[in-house]
């Protein structure tokens, strides 16, 4: 530790002033930049736990998670937020201290209050109780749920029909930061809760968000306005899906850009019913009646034939002799047979959504086909068997020229975005750059300084400063350090001067002798120049005492 003050104390003595500037600035602000992306990168993630709270409610729950040191936010509508990682342990720490809020700990334990002398309606009211709870938990569930609330009013199925109240509900719920609630998950939790609930119709129930925006309503769902909505919404659905398989086919056969597919649909949400009826005789009769005649009789012959009903019957035989009267016999069996018409009613309900009527609209570019017969077998192809309804459903191909001008200009459009994305990337990437230069500047001015400070001798000046001394011009041929002395002296600004104009005289060369303790100290200095420099600084320091 000491090596490394005394380097650092080294370089800032011997560092010019541009030197210092920049080390000190570019530390700051990457020690800036470091606590900043510390900082947000260890700031919980926050999710609600509780909605909705009654002011007494939210002062002890925000003192008891206080306690806790659990970091928390919480606004006036009664909303307390906790790290997403946190909620369990929140609300497990607050039932364990008996202070969870009402509308979150209704459960079994509600069900044990009830005893023997419980009356009717406070037992009723336990009961809705739980069942909110348990429906409100059942809710969230869904997910894009944070947390609900389930506020149910039982009905009254009294016998006098004026009497009557049908049951409600009216759910509340937050929203996670995630995503939002759509119309078909608002329709299903809708359908959760009237089936959890005796005699509830989906008619009669409310669904809001935390920011009062209505997301389900029962009345609107189940009444003209609500079928229409359907409807719409419905018809818009189907056309687009057929509109990107047309495109898409066409788009495979042709290439993209070659053809723009458009369809246009009505489907058929009447209500109604067909019956038709068919009566045919039965195969068997139900009932036969018999009826048998018989006639016997003798009568004498009649001058001038027989009247009124009589002439039509059969003469009499004639006697032998031809003389008496005449005996006539008849005998007859009359069968009649009565039958039942079988009546055969079909009744026909149509299916709700089938197409009423479609209208297919295709442009060709003129540039790229030449003939729209092709095109208009795939239309009809893609219509299918009933495209021979020419009156409902209808398929329309033109051969138009494209203006290329408005895709030139969604390119060009798009490119500009991507090179803006790119633009703000670079920029957003530029403090971690500013900070890698700034890192780099240092490391490499203190890696300088450590370098120059291995040749570099340094001496305390009386006043407590340090002062380069000499340095090692590097390896001479015999293999002996030359050093070139410095000038730490504070005499006259000409004393240098003077000096270097002096005649220098000459010195022989030193023979070359070995000494042991100073190829030594030569060794300990490439390989430790750091406790070298210490030990010259000690032995200075030792001779100005």
């Amino acid at each position: 530790m000491g090596s490394l003050m005394l380097r650092l104390r080294t370089w800032w003595e011997t560092a010019d002033r541009t030197q210092r500037v920049v080390t000190l600035f570019g530390g700051a602000f990457l020690l800036a930049l470091l606590v900043g992306t510390f900082y947000f990168a260890s700031k919980p993630k926050m999710q609600p736990a509780f909605v909705g709270l009654s002011m007494t409610e939210l002062g002890t729950v925000t003192e008891e998670i206080r306690k806790m040191g659990v970091p928390m936010e919480f606004d006036e509508q009664g909303n307390v937020l906790v790290p997403a990682d946190k909620v369990a342990f929140v609300k497990a720490q607050l039932a364990v201290a008996g202070k969870l809020p009402a509308g979150n700990s209704k459960g079994a334990a509600d069900l044990d209050k009830i005893t023997m002398v419980t009356t009717p309606a406070v037992e009723r009211e336990r009961l809705k109780s739980v069942l909110e709870s348990q429906v409100a938990e059942s809710v969230q569930f869904i997910e894009g749920v944070a947390s609900a609330r389930v506020h149910i009013t039982l009905g009254d199925d009294s016998p006098f029909v004026d009497d009557r109240k049908p049951a409600t509900a009216s759910v509340t719920i937050a929203e996670s930061t995630e995503g939002s609630l759509g119309a078909e998950q608002a329709r299903a939790i809708a359908r959760l809760v009237a089936y959890a609930v005796p005699g509830l119709d989906t008619r009669h129930v409310t669904i809001v968000n935390q920011a009062g925006r209505l997301l389900f309503d029962g009345n609107e769902q189940s009444g003209a306005t609500g079928v229409a909505d359907r409807k719409l919404q419905a018809e818009i659905a189907e056309s687009k899906r057929r509109e990107r398989e047309l495109q898409a086919m066409l788009d495979a056969a042709f290439g993209p850009g070659s053809t723009i597919a458009k369809v246009t649909l009505e489907l058929d949400f009447d209500e109604r019913e067909t019956t038709s009826v068919e009566r045919r005789p039965s195969e068997n009769p139900t009932t036969v009646v018999v009826a048998q005649e018989n006639m016997n009789g003798t009568e004498g012959p009649a001058a001038g034939g027989l009247a009124g009903a009589a002439s039509n019957l059969p003469a009499a035989p004639v006697a032998a002799g031809g003389a008496g009267p005449q005996s006539s016999t008849y005998k007859g069996t009359k069968e009649q047979k009565v039958y039942t018409e079988d009546e055969i009613r079909t009744r026909t309900v149509p299916a709700t959504g089938s197409v009423k009527s479609m209208a297919v609209t295709v442009l060709a570019d003129s540039a790229k086909f030449q003939d729209d017969a092709e095109l208009q077998r795939i239309v009809e192809g893609f219509i299918g068997p009933k495209a021979a309804d020419t009156e409902n459903f209808r398929s329309t191909v033109s051969l138009v020229e494209f203006d290329k001008s408005v895709q030139e200009a969604a390119q060009k459009a798009a490119a500009s975005s991507a090179m803006a994305q790119r633009i703000q990337q670079v920029l957003s990437l530029l403090p971690i750059l500013a900070m890698l230069a700034v890192a780099f500047m240092v490391v490499r001015a203190i890696g300088k300084a450590a370098r120059e400070q291995g040749n570099v001798l340094v001496a305390a000046t009386p006043d407590g400063a340090l002062a380069q001394v000499a340095a090692l011009e590097g390896h001479a041929e015999d293999g002996v350090h030359r050093v070139a002395s410095t000038d730490v002296s504070h005499g006259a600004p000409g004393a240098d001067h003077a000096q270097a104009s002096l005649p220098q005289p000459e010195i022989e060369a030193i023979p070359e002798h070995l000494n042991v303790p100073m190829e030594q100290v030569r060794k300990m200095a490439e390989e430790r120049p750091q406790a070298v420099a210490m030990l010259v600084k000690s032995w200075l320091l030792e001779d100005r005492r």
